[in-house]
This record gives C-alpha cells, sequence and structure tokens, in this order.
C-alpha cells in the first residue's frame, strides 16, 4: 500500500523545512477500522448483509492503527518544522528558555 509510503515521504519534507513543504495543507488519508476494500457481494451470497464490518466498500484503506501510526508521524514532522522556525525566528536558545512561548 503506498500511503505509508506517501506520508514518510511528507513527513520528511514537514521536518526538513524544504520550500516544497510550505505549500503542503493537508492530507487525505483512505482509512476505515480494517484495511482493504469489499464488493458488495451479490444478492445469492447474502448482498450488503454479508459485508464484512469496517471494511471501505470504495477504495483501499488503511486500518485503523495504521492511520494512528501515520497521523502520529505527521504531528512529529510538524512538532519538528514550527520548533526549527522558533529557533530561527528567536534563537537556537529560544525554546530552553521559554522566551518563545505561543510562537
Amino acid at each position: 500500500m503506498n500511503q505509508p509510503l506517501v506520508v514518510k515521504d511528507l513527513a520528511q519534507q514537514l521536518a526538513s523545512g524544504s520550500p516544497h513543504a510550505q505549500n503542503i495543507t493537508g492530507v487525505m488519508i483512505e482509512s476505515n477500522l480494517r484495511p482493504g476494500r469489499q464488493d458488495v457481494p451479490p444478492e445469492t451470497e447474502g448482498g450488503a448483509s454479508a459485508l464484512k464490518y469496517g471494511v471501505s466498500i470504495t477504495d483501499a484503506c488503511v486500518d485503523y492503527e495504521m492511520t494512528r501510526g501515520m497521523l502520529d508521524e505527521l504531528n512529529e514532522a510538524v512538532r519538528s518544522r514550527r520548533e526549527a522556525r522558533v529557533a530561527g525566528a528567536f534563537g537556537e536558545n529560544a525554546l530552553k528558555n521559554g522566551r518563545a512561548n505561543g510562537a
């Protein structure tokens, strides 16, 4: 599945302060409770009542745990980028001295 690979690349761009990262304003993650996708079975095989709970019937999705991991990775990348911006704007010791609160 490509979604974790794409998120990893985006997170690296965000954390590094890449000029392209300034254009990243959000991500779309195809997510559901369980991974994958399924077709609605024919009526002879139970139809919609035979669907597996928590599995997409449209696009292939990552599961809940994978989604959490990807969001954590993006969150950490954004945190790193913000810390780098604050340090650049207020000096290296700004975060340590608490002078950059709210930045």
